[in-house]
């Protein structure tokens, strides 16, 4: 279940880093003078953050793992 939200959410934030990317190519330096268009580009590399985030961690996880199973848990 949780593998399908985080792919929903990729989707989401895939679709809104082109969204801005857009807006950025359109707008030139205009896009920059909106607050809110500032807010939406934080909100976005936050968001990739959270991405890196868990792909790290499912790895790290998955590397721990292999280390408990080969070393009977010591």
């Amino acid at each position: 279940m949780f593998g399908i939200i985080a792919a929903v959410y990729l989707l989401f934030v895939v679709y809104f880093t082109f969204d801005e990317i857009r807006r950025l190519v359109r707008l030139k330096k205009r896009y920059f003078r909106s607050i809110l268009s500032v807010v939406h580009c934080g909100m976005i590399v936050c968001s990739w953050m959270g991405v890196a985030f868990y792909v790290w961690r499912h790895l790290e996880v998955a590397r721990l793992s292999d280390l408990f199973h080969r070393t009977n848990g010591y």
